[in-house]
């Protein structure tokens, strides 16, 4: 654990908020290559990344006191906005920002679905990056493991007060590798879909799949259960996202192919975003 990495003119530079600034700008950087990659505008790429960071935040944030509403914001409502009580609620980022990106892509006469297919990737490995700060922060631990890679904190941690100093699954690192490895895989299909929409889906359902799993390996009781000890929040989320994207995608599928293909534009929007004369292209 290293919760503090250094202190700068005597305020302290936490771990977590360098491994986060780590993740935007991977995402950032990601998602501007598969842009380019893709024939979409870099620079549409660019500002629905701000405004996904600026939305996914707050939303992740709401989503998280919703859940610890009643154990301890409720008697301590000024520090919902103080993040260094208690941390964020990945599916709260996408809950809360897919409304207002859709907004955004509209207003601007974008294709939603292909920038969709930059956006959810970009997210996942600024995920990833996310979760070595909470490695270092000791938040997001496992149960106990006789596995060779399972890791001790140290005395005096919540982990190792929890399980009394025993060997945990380093959960965070799981989903760190989950994050990379569906990345890439975005990155290596986003060349070879047929239509608009299909990363996104994969992205989203990739996702949804390792969470539930690694969530078998959580000992963390902080993050909420539907069923104690069962099913978790985050679980059953996963859960009902990987059915409804499979569903979607089935739907999709029977839809006109324009409505998803690769040389669909909306009216009057050429190829990098670009606004034709002719308005019925």
């Amino acid at each position: 654990m290293l919760p503090q990495l250094f202190s700068l003119f005597g305020y302290p530079v936490h771990t977590y908020g360098v491994t986060a600034a780590m993740g935007f700008l991977a995402g950032f950087f990601f998602a501007r290559w598969q842009a380019v990659v893709t024939k979409q505008d870099p620079e549409h790429t660019a500002d629905l990344i701000f405004y996904a960071i600026i939305f996914g935040v707050i939303g992740a944030r709401i989503l998280y006191v919703m859940l610890e509403w009643n154990s301890y914001f409720a008697e301590h409502p000024g520090d919902i906005l103080r993040i260094d009580k208690g941390g964020l609620v990945f599916y709260g980022g996408p809950l809360f920002t897919a409304l207002p990106l859709w907004w955004v892509m509209r207003r601007r006469g974008l294709s939603i679905w292909a920038y969709s297919d930059l956006v959810m990737p970009a997210t996942i490995l600024g995920l990833g990056f996310g979760r070595l700060g909470c490695l270092a922060a000791g938040c997001c631990y496992g149960h106990p493991a006789e596995v060779p890679w399972a890791i001790h904190y140290p005395e005096g941690s919540t982990p190792a007060y929890a399980y009394l100093g025993a060997a945990l699954h380093p959960t965070p690192l799981y989903e760190f590798a989950a994050c990379i490895a569906i990345t890439a895989m975005a990155a290596w299909y986003n060349k070879r879909k047929q239509r608009h929409g299909e990363t996104f889906f994969l992205t989203v359902l990739s996702y949804a799949i390792a969470r539930s799993i690694i969530e078998v390996f959580r000992g963390d009781k902080v993050r909420g259960f539907l069923i104690e000890d069962v099913l978790s929040t985050s679980q059953a989320i996963s859960i009902f996202v990987g059915i409804a994207c499979i569903g979607a995608w089935l739907y999709f599928r029977k839809k006109p192919t324009k409505t998803m293909s690769l040389d669909y534009y909306p009216k009057g929007e050429g190829p990098y975003g670009m606004r034709t004369d002719d308005s019925s292209a």
